[in-house]
């Protein structure tokens, strides 16, 4: 069985180009939404449109102002169940979202702790 042997100056002018690629890297198939921050894959719902169509670019429907939106402008991504609403700057997430949320759980737990607690104590 024949060897292959990898030079070391190819892997290091290819791994800097390979982290590159991954870092802008568009994502299609599905969201990470951040509930605590309001991010959704490091995007903040203020995010210009054109930020949205370069790192989201899958959207189905472009929603304009004045049309038929009762929430202004933004982007449709009917097969994710998430839309973006630039005009009020929001992120909806529909019935059936195709994605990971994340919630930091213990400090939530923890303000619901001490609020019931000082209900109760207080």
């Amino acid at each position: 069985m024949p060897v292959y042997e990898i030079k070391l100056p190819v892997i290091s002018v290819l791994l800097p180009l390979w982290v590159a690629a991954q870092k802008d890297k568009v994502v299609c198939d599905t969201l990470k939404a951040d509930l605590d921050s309001g991010f959704v894959n490091k995007l903040k719902p203020d995010a210009h449109i054109d930020s949205l169509k370069k790192y989201l670019p899958c959207y189905s429907e472009e929603l304009q102002a004045g049309e038929d939106s009762k929430c202004g402008a933004g982007l449709v991504y009917d097969r994710l169940n998430f839309a973006a609403y630039v005009d009020n700057d929001y992120f909806e997430f529909r019935k059936g979202f195709i994605g990971s949320s994340i919630i930091n759980c213990l400090d939530t737990m923890k303000n619901m702790f001490s609020l019931s607690w000082e209900n109760l104590c207080g």
